[in-house]
């Protein structure tokens, strides 16, 4: 298990405020929204903010959205095998297949990956690549080898027309659980969180659903699972309405066949057209440009942390010049590995993010060696997001 919080008196706070439900240590919300705007406080690793939840009103209409609903438990059997396990540094949840080659999850699940491990309900164990990253909405959507999985990707319903009283089922991939689970309730709340509009329901998750999908009594998905109460009150997903516009972002999946590392040759171009090989640099640096926005954000929330660190265990002697000071960690001969007894636990934790920091710009310079990218636009696109360490290159 993955501490929840940095360890340190500026964090101490901060660990008992509650839980995102995966084993990572994220945001969550943290007192039960009433009636009237709230705000509640999410955890991030030593990092304080708060998120505001506002009610959102919504008629009631006519129609009764579990009429003509098929029996609960064949509803379940149908959906049970598009759930999976989504596994990345130091962080586990849950995902779904949207489609035979895409899966759903949060993005606080890859805690900044930029890829995870997905165990299938059959077993299969898959490498999948971030190719949609978006914090503010807490998503993530990860290209995988196309799988043989229409029958079991999950149809994605409306979250416009969900109504107080709905009954819901959310499924996931509970930690310490070899198989899915499942929690049934209904919708309790419409809640706007940032720019998130949230289902509030009583289908309280389990640790590790986060990222599972939150279905209507048809089988279709309504929200993706984020976060509960600490009271173990009331869950939270994001409402599907709020992700679709980043499904029709998603770039053709260019992964070969199950166990194929082979990228699809490109269409051949037209006469008076760019060649093959300048379309998919195009297409290339405009993917590797979104995958450093991404790990950029990752990295604005590692400065918070370091930041805290610094304050907290009174450390003075950082060398400057580089876009990130935490960069210097990246040196073994780095006297910054070097610290108290009482903040070791601290800087392990800074020290795992900047790796998987690392391991993500490797995956991002392998889109950028795939596409046959000029080490200069690399460079270039690095500062561009300030992720320019020199070591990356090397």
């Amino acid at each position: 298990m993955v501490k929840l919080g940095i360890a340190g008196t500026a964090a101490v706070a901060l660990l008992a405020a509650g839980v995102w439900y995966s084993r990572t240590g994220q945001p969550a919300v943290t007192s039960a929204p009433p009636a009237v705007p709230s705000q509640a406080r999410p955890q991030g690793a030593g990092r304080s903010s708060t998120v505001t939840l506002e009610p959102v009103s919504r008629g009631t209409g006519a129609e009764n959205p579990d009429a003509s609903a098929p029996p609960l438990t064949d509803m379940i059997e149908r959906a049970m095998p598009a759930i999976v396990m989504v596994e990345a540094p130091g962080s586990r949840g849950s995902g779904f297949f949207a489609a035979p080659d895409l899966i759903v999850t949060n993005a606080h699940v890859l805690a900044g990956s930029m890829t995870a491990s997905i165990t299938t309900r059959n077993g299969s164990h898959l490498e999948g690549k971030a190719v949609i990253v978006s914090e503010q909405r807490d998503l993530a959507l990860l290209q995988i080898p196309p799988q043989n999985a229409m029958a079991v990707a999950l149809p994605l319903g409306r979250s416009s027309g969900v109504r107080l009283g709905q009954g819901v089922v959310a499924l996931g991939w509970a930690e310490g659980l070899t198989q899915s689970t499942v929690t049934r309730g209904v919708v309790t709340g419409l809640r706007q969180a940032g720019e998130r509009l949230l289902l509030q329901t009583d289908a309280v998750p389990n640790p590790g659903d986060s990222g599972g999908p939150l279905l209507d009594l048809r089988g279709n998905v309504i929200g993706i699972t984020s976060a509960r109460l600490d009271t173990g009150t009331a869950g939270f997903a994001l409402a599907i309405d709020e992700a679709k516009p980043f499904f029709e972002r998603v770039p053709p999946n260019t992964a070969g066949a199950p166990g194929s590392a082979q990228v699809a040759a490109p269409p051949p171009p037209a006469s008076s057209g760019p060649s093959a090989s300048d379309a998919r640099r195009t297409i290339g640096l405009q993917h590797y440009d979104d995958a450093l926005a991404s790990i950029e954000m990752a990295a604005a929330q590692l400065d918070a942390n370091w930041g805290d660190y610094k304050k907290g265990c009174h450390i003075t002697s950082v060398p400057g010049g580089q876009s990130h000071e935490w960069f210097a960690l990246y040196d073994p001969r780095s006297p910054l590995h070097s610290t108290a007894t009482n903040c070791a636990d601290y800087l392990a934790q800074i020290e795992q993010r900047a790796r998987a920091i690392s391991a993500s710009m490797a995956a991002a310079a392998e889109i950028g060696r795939q596409s046959g990218l000029y080490a200069g636009e690399l460079r270039t696109l690095q500062a561009k997001h300030h992720l320019d360490y020199a070591g990356w290159d090397r």
